[in-house]
């Protein structure tokens, strides 16, 4: 069966909206966003599905589940939400270790560092000090890279897989 995302979530979409993977899915109802907010409801895949799975290109081991939050299908609105939970998660020292052992190179251990920090700057004083003792969290792995750039098929196969793309 093939199956297509909705075009705001498909890669290199005409909209044009920017959606940063670190701040909340609310901010989509900025004007700024230039977000066409009514296609939050709509249906994230055609056919419409009752379930996602997604991973993230170069950290396949983390994988964002998606799940209708009001409708019987996976909708636009719950695809970014899950994708922007789920990439809050904290991550442990122990899976910190494993990721890192998987990536030898040092160059992800300083692009996490930096993104951890970027992360903390961007937040109002009093948040911050409380987020930092949260430690890094799985967004933090994305580096510089944290704009949603669509979602990619994982496998003909299997039409519930697919790969973040971010940019």
């Amino acid at each position: 069966m093939s199956c297509k995302p909705h075009a705001v979530l498909a890669p290199y979409q005409p909209y044009g909206f920017i959606f940063n993977l670190t701040l909340p899915v609310e901010n989509l109802y900025d004007p700024r966003s230039h977000f066409p907010t009514q296609y939050l409801a709509q249906p994230a895949t055609t056919p419409a599905l009752p379930k996602l799975i997604i991973t993230l290109k170069d950290m396949p081991r983390w994988q964002i589940h998606v799940v209708p939050s009001t409708t019987a299908y996976v909708t636009v609105h719950d695809v970014l939400f899950a994708i922007y939970t789920q990439l809050r998660i904290g991550v442990v020292d122990g899976e910190c270790a494993q990721v890192f052992a998987s990536h030898p190179n040092a160059d992800l251990r300083r692009s996490v560092r930096a993104a951890f920090y970027r992360r903390l700057e961007a937040m109002p004083e009093p948040y911050r000090l409380v987020e930092q003792e949260k430690g890094v969290k799985r967004v933090d792995f994305l580096g510089s890279k944290v704009r949603f750039a669509g979602l990619t098929p994982k496998s003909p196969r299997s039409p519930d897989e697919w790969v973040l793309l971010v940019s």
